[in-house]
């Protein structure tokens, strides 16, 4: 699948996304648009949005590319694939599905617990505040590095370079709220943001 990687920049020290999520979007009626999303954008939504697990290996192969070709030439190895946990609970968890099968494609291990959320947060899509959505952030990850190293007084994580996959990118709030964590108790050395697709707002 065709990728146009957009660089991001945030609390992370190197960011992509592969494209942006949609075309255009026209208004027709009352909450009622009319998009045309990207083709990438397309297998997202119906992976993520309808549950259509047909798109699950096709988004894997694309990201698991990427990684290969772009990123692991420049930087080198990196040690752990991780994910930005889902600000609500939900049984289909597309983000984790997604990020087991880029760790299987690319041989890089994925620990999906390792950030977890302190509080049920409220959908933030609806809000087009920036500083707002910063504030009802602030402190909803925290870093976990596991029962049996925690209780060893062991960080696999520390001095480690990561890759942190998202699946849609808006404003960089949560990726950055994320991040917090894994620099100060995660001790990780390098963080690696990367995004499926991007909105073309910041919300």
């Amino acid at each position: 699948m065709r990728v146009n990687p957009i660089r991001i920049h945030g609390e992370w020290d190197l960011g992509f996304c592969l494209d942006y999520h949609t075309i255009s979007s026209v208004y027709v009626d009352v909450d009622q648009f009319e998009t045309s999303r990207t083709e990438l954008g397309e297998a997202l939504y119906k992976f993520k949005y309808r549950k259509q697990r047909k798109h699950l290996l096709l988004l894997a192969e694309t990201v698991s590319n990427f990684i290969r070709e772009e990123i692991l030439p420049s930087e080198g190895q990196i040690d752990f694939l991780l994910s930005v946990p889902p600000t609500q609970f939900r049984f289909f968890q597309p983000l984790k599905l997604l990020s087991r099968k880029v760790s299987k494609l690319c041989g890089i291990p994925f620990r999906g617990n390792a950030i977890v959320r302190t509080r049920e947060l409220k959908p933030l899509k609806y809000i087009d505040d920036f500083e707002k959505r910063k504030k009802m952030l602030e402190g909803a990850f925290d870093f976990y590095c596991g029962f049996l190293d925690t209780l060893r007084g062991r960080n696999p994580f520390r001095g480690k370079r990561v890759i942190l996959l998202d699946d849609l990118y808006r404003s960089g709030s949560t990726l950055n709220e994320v991040c917090r964590p894994l620099r100060v108790k995660g001790e990780v050395a390098k963080i690696i943001a990367l995004a499926v697709t991007k909105t073309r707002r910041k919300r």
